[in-house]
Parts: C-alpha cells; sequence; structure tokens
C-alpha cells in the first residue's frame, strides 16, 4: 500500500482483493451500495459512523483505513498497536501518548471495532481489570500518560475531586 494512498481508494483497493461486490459489501456492512461506490469514485468522503461497518465487512480495523501514516501496523495485534502510540520513557517519567487524542484530551485506540480510552486498554493489559464503577486517575495528571505507575483506580467522583485539587494547588 502506498503512504498517500486515500481512503476512496484504500476502501476500493481492499474490496477489489476481496474480490467482493457492492452488493457483497453493502450486505455485510450496512451501508448502501450507492453509498458505497460514491465514496470508492470520491464524491463521497466516508461519515465517521460509516468506518466502522465498512471496515468490518472489509475484514480489518477501522483504523486501517482512516491512518495518514505508518501502514505497517495493518499487521500488528492491538497489543503492539498500542505499544507503538506508547513513548516509553524511564520508569518515573510520564509515558506520553503519541497516538489519536479524543475528545477532552483522552488517548483513544480501536479494539474490536470500537474506539476505547487507551489508559482503560493499556491497565487491563498492564495491571488487571478495572471494577465496574470505577475509573482511571492519573496521578501525574497528564491524560495523555501510559506510566501504569502513573494510575490508580478511583471512583468518578474521587476522580474529578482529585483533578480539581491538582489543578487548585
Amino acid at each position: 500500500m502506498q503512504a498517500n494512498e486515500s481512503i476512496h481508494s484504500r476502501i476500493r483497493r481492499l474490496r477489489a482483493e476481496r474480490g467482493m461486490s457492492l452488493s457483497k459489501l453493502e450486505h455485510l456492512s450496512g451501508i448502501n451500495k450507492v453509498h458505497i461506490s460514491n465514496i470508492e469514485s470520491g464524491k463521497r468522503r466516508p461519515s465517521a459512523q460509516s468506518v466502522g461497518p465498512l471496515a468490518k465487512g472489509l475484514g480489518v480495523e477501522p483504523e486501517y483505513l482512516i491512518e495518514v501514516c505508518n501502514w505497517d501496523l495493518r499487521d500488528y495485534d492491538v497489543e503492539a498497536r498500542y505499544w507503538h502510540d506508547v513513548d516509553e520513557r524511564a520508569e518515573d517519567e510520564c509515558w506520553p501518548w503519541t497516538g489519536r487524542i479524543g475528545h477532552h484530551g483522552y488517548p483513544r485506540m480501536w479494539v474490536n471495532y470500537r474506539e476505547v480510552r487507551a489508559a482503560r486498554f493499556g491497565y487491563k493489559l498492564l495491571v488487571g481489570d478495572i471494577p465496574d464503577g470505577m475509573t482511571i486517575d492519573h496521578t501525574c495528571n497528564n491524560a495523555g500518560c501510559m506510566n501504569p505507575k502513573h494510575w490508580q483506580l478511583v471512583t468518578g467522583a474521587e476522580n474529578s475531586r482529585l483533578r480539581w485539587e491538582r489543578e487548585k494547588g
């Protein structure tokens, strides 16, 4: 794949490689075949809501369709993609997230066709399960930090209180 390949040509190429008709992709994705044709021809841009279903229909992760660089990530498993976007530093330093930042400044990534907070994925990967009602507090007050030594589980109310205290004082 070429690094400058557009999302339009990516979708068209993937469908062709799979020998898939527009009707078949429509069936698998739930996206109207006329709309898919318009996307492939560049007449329309896929909406944020249509990227996930199109990717699922094509058998790829959504970020494979929308990522603008580092195409080799398509072959990595989700754990490798997580580590690709973590700038791991010394044990006591913040480990900045270099991937996508979503609403409110929280790092995001795609896992099984769903966008999730990267810190939650990292916590489950490196520490363990997150009980219901608990959230991750960044003791460094840096929402983009992926260092598990800077994480602690707290309730949502406690997280808000701690953040307020850190910002105030």
